[in-house]
């Protein structure tokens, strides 16, 4: 997958999707959201400017054969 940055495809970039079960506050998604770039650019070299994290709440997940 190729993923350009201010046109650009040679910086590195991270996009993050993260699924949860549920709502949350927009306070823990700033929390959270904080974290995540911390640990991306410790681990992974990636400038926090270079990091977009999107979230999404679900109600219903399946598994092991059932929802809840």
């Amino acid at each position: 997958c190729r993923l350009w940055f201010r046109g650009d495809e040679k910086e590195a970039l991270a996009f993050v999707k993260v699924q949860v079960f549920g709502k949350s506050s927009a306070d823990a998604y700033d929390a959270l959201t904080g974290r995540l770039c911390e640990l991306i650019e410790q681990h992974l070299a990636i400038p926090q400017d270079h990091i977009y994290i999107s979230y999404e709440e679900n109600s219903h997940w399946g598994w092991n054969g059932s929802n809840f």
